[in-house]
């Protein structure tokens, strides 16, 4: 197996041109999903994302499942409530 680190895929998504914010998590023993919020009203699909990924990170970093949301909840704290989003995956 390799080594991928979340920040780093996060850190990589957020210089694809559109993308605002992403969070990307752990959802399943050994996958994992980003959850993307689109800057303004940008129209962009998970399958471009995806393309995109693919031109900039090796395939096992690229995250199994994307999403495209229209916010990322924070905790009372102000840390990203990354429970929520698992919830909000498995809902899905």
């Amino acid at each position: 197996g390799f080594l991928v680190l979340l920040s780093e895929i996060e850190q990589t998504m957020e210089k694809i041109e559109g993308l605002e914010q992403v969070v990307v998590v752990k959802v399943k023993e050994q996958q994992i999903a980003a959850f993307c919020v689109l800057q303004g009203q940008l129209q962009k699909d998970c399958s471009y994302i995806r393309k995109l990924c693919l031109q900039k990170m090796p395939r096992y970093a690229v995250p199994d499942h994307i999403m495209i949301v229209k916010s990322i909840g924070l905790l009372p704290s102000g840390k990203i409530d990354r429970q929520t989003l698992v919830e909000k995956y498995e809902i899905s």
